[in-house]
């Protein structure tokens, strides 16, 4: 008898662990913001990317000339640097560059 207790117990436990870790999932992607190709900046208007995801901390003008000489190792710390969807790290890039 106590086995069966035992056996259900880890079941129930195993179970709220798994919509648990379901849930938590659900709220870290849903909290992710994508742009998408036919908004302004998915569309070539980095300007307002980079002033939702860098501009807080960053200037385009001081950035610029790292992006013109190294601009795969840019993008390439764009993927783990401020939470750029991948739409956006082309235009930011742009926008950057050009300043």
């Amino acid at each position: 008898m106590r086995h069966v207790i035992v056996t259900r117990v880890s079941l129930g436990l195993a179970v709220l662990f798994l919509v648990s870790g379901g849930l938590f999932a659900l709220v870290v992607t849903s909290r992710r913001q994508v742009v998408p190709a036919d908004s302004p900046a998915g569309a070539g208007g980095g300007a307002a990317a980079f002033t939702d995801r860098c501009g807080s901390c960053h200037d385009a003008a001081d950035l610029a000339p790292a992006v013109r000489h190294d601009r795969a190792r840019i993008d390439a710390f764009l993927r783990t640097h401020g939470g750029a969807a991948p739409e956006e790290r082309r235009p930011i890039l742009d926008y950057v560059a050009s300043r």
